[in-house]
């Protein structure tokens, strides 16, 4: 037996995979858009825990701010100097 941590820090997607076959995928679609993902037409599909789905990297780093703010993606916004202003 092995983690999902484990799994996922080893990128063994099979892990994901399984995980996401006793889950529910519209649950999964509802918490990708929580994160700021606008994207309406992500599929509920069990591959979805494996990024088939296309978002702009924008919306792929309020994403992921989600991880490092415990769930609260809080926005996102680009500062000047970033834009080459």
């Amino acid at each position: 037996m092995v983690t999902l941590k484990w799994g996922l820090a080893n990128s063994d997607n099979w892990i994901s995979a399984y995980l996401m076959s006793k889950l529910n995928p519209y649950e999964l679609v509802r918490l990708i858009h929580s994160f700021g993902v606008r994207n309406k037409a992500i599929d509920p599909v069990v591959s979805l825990c494996l990024g088939p789905c296309e978002i702009s990297v924008g919306e792929m780093v309020s994403a992921y701010t989600a991880f490092a703010n415990r769930g609260d993606s809080g926005g996102s916004f680009v500062r000047d100097s970033d834009r080459g202003q």
